[in-house]
């Protein structure tokens, strides 16, 4: 599936910072994933699942919706 968001560069990205990286690789993540859109770092690995949660097949379910 294309990434329709990415292309006109309204794509969102969420960050979460592993152990042992530092601020000038969180910042160097930020700069690639900025050139397609918004980009947000959050502080708790555990938040990541509700960012699966929200973002994850929306558009294939909303395309079936359609039908």
């Amino acid at each position: 599936m294309p990434n329709t968001p990415a292309t006109v560069r309204e794509g969102v990205t969420v960050l979460c910072a592993g152990l042992g990286t530092g601020e000038r690789h969180l910042e160097f993540a930020t700069e690639i994933f900025g050139s397609i859109g918004k980009v947000v770092a959050v502080k708790e690995e555990s938040l990541m699942d509700a960012v699966t949660g929200l973002s994850g097949n929306h558009g294939v379910s909303s395309y079936r919706g359609a039908y």
